[in-house]
């Protein structure tokens, strides 16, 4: 799953679709949004090493 993706799906997980791309562009930025990337890159990394569904 690339950061677009991930981007994609934050988005609309929170319904922020209709944002602005500048204040997404923020939000982007924040620590929440980046643990929430993490978390999604880290459940990917073990699914697919350790075929272990989360």
């Amino acid at each position: 799953m690339n950061d677009k993706e991930i981007d994609d799906m934050f988005f609309q997980i929170y319904d922020y679709e209709w944002i602005d791309n500048q204040y997404k562009e923020v939000a982007r930025k924040s620590s929440a949004y980046i643990g929430f990337r993490l978390y999604i890159k880290l459940k990917t990394l073990i699914t697919s090493v350790l075929n272990i569904k989360i």
